[in-house]
């Protein structure tokens, strides 16, 4: 059974490579975030005309940006094939540009009316990244397409996201948290504060699975039982 100091360096060991996978693991794989928005989203509304409009303008957190979620609801009676057919417009604010054009159909079950406001977004665009979006703002709008272009369809809402990596969200947090330094050793400081995080939680997860781990394998008051007679 190992003694006290050769289970510190095996948990010593065991921590610093899981902290070596995670890391790996936080910089190789994407994750899909959500841009910032009032209420979680941008509302489709008109203020100065008092009505909804099938657009709105996203500005993005992060680069990669690369999807959209829309809060359709059909008023109609019902569309062709009980399908809907749209074309989601994407352009930029600054210089009226499109940039992405993307055909796509909900079926009509999935965006009536009835749906409850709180109701969650359900209908998913994708369209290629677009790697310099951050801060930009773009106009997002939604065209009906040709089999049901006189339904009553209206959008009520959109979130945006980005694909990027757990470093750039966790960059883009840090810009908000000021420790009283310059930009970079602010980052600095952080970035040392959550790796030595890791490495102690994952010291700390591997010096208890060492401790339990020979105390599950030995027998029963410290000491093998007599095998039992005939």
């Amino acid at each position: 059974m190992p003694n006290a100091a050769t289970r510190t360096v095996q948990a010593g060991l065991s921590g610093i490579i899981l902290s070596a996978i995670v890391l790996v693991v936080l910089v190789l794989v994407p994750v899909s975030v959500r841009h910032s928005a009032p209420f979680g989203s941008v509302q489709t509304v008109d203020f100065s005309r008092s009505i909804a409009v099938m657009g709105g303008e996203i500005t993005p957190n992060y680069p990669g940006f690369d999807r959209v979620d829309l809060d359709l609801r059909a008023y109609g009676d019902g569309a062709p094939d009980d399908r809907y057919d749209f074309v989601l417009r994407l352009q930029t604010v600054e210089e009226p540009q499109v940039i992405r054009r993307v055909a796509f159909s909900v079926a009509a079950d999935r965006i009536p009316a009835t749906r409850s406001a709180f109701a969650p977004i359900s209908t998913a665009v994708e369209f290629d990244p677009i790697p310099d979006s951050a801060g930009q703002t773009y106009y997002v709008s939604i065209e009906r397409g040709a089999r049901n272009a006189d339904d009553i369809v209206t959008l009520w809402g959109i979130r945006s996201y980005s694909t990027v990596s757990v470093p750039d969200v966790l960059l883009a947090a840090m810009d908000g948290y000021r420790l009283g330094f310059s930009p970079g050793t602010d980052r600095k400081v952080i970035l040392v504060a959550a790796f030595l995080t890791i490495l102690a939680g994952s010291v700390s997860a591997a010096a208890v699975a060492g401790a339990t781990w020979p105390a599950r394998s030995q027998p029963v008051g410290g000491r093998d039982r007599p095998a039992s007679r005939p």
